[in-house]
């Protein structure tokens, strides 16, 4: 820059900070903003330490940076609500949700203006404290103080209601999210699709997956397949082979949906779906090895192949070493067995 007569000045400084947090170099930010200022004779600016409590928190060293709140103070500067809005979403985002609270607080004690990134900050932070009656009173404030929603509020309303088991409410969240024009984000369906699941309402899980299939919404395979999973034990098989078939015909999502090994055996058996995951060994301790090894040939009769933790569990030597044999005949069974001690 002297070479061309450019000044360098806060702003320049400012830049250089920025294209190390953007290049993700944060050991850098700390090094030019400790030596630079004094060698170049530069005041940093509210900026400066923004970028700075950016790099920080990228590098991990949260309380570092929360300590620069007090510097700033001290340097006669003031944290703004970027300045707030880095730590708040840091702190309840990493499991400090006290650190997060006190931030708040000061926050509201400075007047610093909350804007819809605090607040969503907070949103999330009550959600994954399961904190759902204080979450929805921080919505109707949010509200009050004239701050429209975003999709990332609606988002941590309904896992905060999902993580509490108040599926109800998580539905009427992500009915809001729609009616609100928003499209629901990926993140969404790995807490309302298991929490449907888990309270048994398998209808609103279905209808959720066709919905997801019909407007094209992203969700990870994981949470579709313990769906049908959920669903063919809650003896649903239709429903479920509808998502499966939705899956395969569908051109967006790259994931296969498939009935599990131990679903599919419980219907060849008419055994429940549950309670079978652990029938051969549990046959097995009781010392009826015939039936047993009848369950696997039929099993591997009809194609079907036995999960590893159908043997695992079994803990008699020679149970264990006689199933082993069997598995070394057939090599359709999945993964070997320990060894027996």
């Amino acid at each position: 820059m002297p070479q061309r007569n450019c000044k360098r000045s806060v702003l320049s400084f400012n830049a250089l900070l920025n294209a190390c947090v953007n290049s993700k170099k944060f050991d850098l930010v700390e090094g030019i903003f400790n030596e630079l200022p004094a060698k170049l004779s530069i005041v940093p600016d509210i900026a400066s330490y923004n970028t700075l409590i950016k790099g920080l928190c990228g590098k991990g060293s949260l309380s570092e940076a929360v300590a620069l709140i007090d510097e700033i103070e001290n340097k006669g500067l003031k944290p703004d609500h970027f300045s707030y809005n880095l730590l708040l979403h840091e702190s309840y985002t990493k499991g400090h949700f006290d650190q997060g609270e006190e931030l708040w607080s000061r926050m509201v004690e400075k007047d610093v203006a909350r804007d819809i990134r605090s607040y969503n900050a907070r949103l999330l932070g009550l959600a994954l404290e399961m904190k759902s009656e204080e979450m929805v009173s921080l919505f109707e404030e949010l509200k009050g103080n004239g701050i429209k929603p975003d999709v990332f509020t609606f988002t941590a309303l309904v896992r905060g209601c999902a993580g509490e088991g108040k599926v109800d409410e998580a539905k009427m969240w992500y009915r809001e999210l729609e009616k609100n024009g928003f499209r629901p984000m990926k993140l969404i369906f790995s807490s309302l699709l298991p929490a449907m699941c888990k309270a048994g309402d398998l209808e609103s899980a279905f209808e959720l997956c066709k919905e997801i299939f019909t407007k094209r919404l992203l969700v990870d395979g994981d949470i579709m397949q313990e769906v049908v999973d959920e669903l063919v034990k809650g003896s649903k098989r239709e429903e479920a082979e509808e998502i499966v078939e939705l899956a395969e015909k569908n051109e967006y999502l790259q994931f296969k949906l498939r009935f599990s090994s131990e679903e599919e055996l419980a219907l060849q058996f008419g055994v429940d779906a549950i309670k079978k995951r652990y029938a051969v060994p549990n046959i097995c301790k009781k010392g009826d090895l015939d039936r047993a090894v009848e369950m696997s040939e039929e099993a591997i009769k009809h194609n079907v192949l036995c999960r590893p933790n159908m043997y695992k569990p079994v803990t008699d030597p020679p149970t264990r070493i006689f199933l082993l044999a069997r598995r070394v005949i057939d090599k359709r069974v999945a993964t070997p067995l320990t060894k027996a001690s």
